[in-house]
């Protein structure tokens, strides 16, 4: 398994410093990323599954990168996801999608 890594910016004491999460796995249609950096956000280490189509983040509470590795595809992604869902992050997107209506963002009930 390869990381690759990808960075959010946060700014301590006014600099600017990249933040990286370990993308384990990385497709066309989605990605799993794990991130032990924002704890005070999300409350724990976390496991996010994004889909590209819903621009979804399906994300599980620890560290879940070796039990998507086991995943051949999107959908065997998703039900490693749902067979897990107990441990699902309050900020997990599952179940809703993001998107405008009459120039409103808000989430409505579709996705994965």
């Amino acid at each position: 398994m390869s990381n690759l890594t990808t960075y959010h910016t946060e700014s301590i004491q006014g600099i600017p410093v990249g933040v990286p999460n370990k993308v384990s796995k990385q497709e066309k249609t989605h990605y799993v990323s794990y991130n032990n950096y924002d704890r005070a956000e999300y409350g724990c280490d976390t496991t996010a599954l994004y889909i590209n189509e819903t621009s979804q983040f399906l994300i599980l509470n620890g560290n879940h990168s070796s039990g998507y590795d086991g995943c051949d595809s999107l959908q065997d992604c998703v039900d490693y996801f749902y067979e897990n869902v107990e441990q699902a992050n309050f900020r997990s997107e599952h179940g809703t999608i993001f998107k405008f209506n009459d120039g409103k963002a808000e989430y409505v009930k579709g996705g994965y």
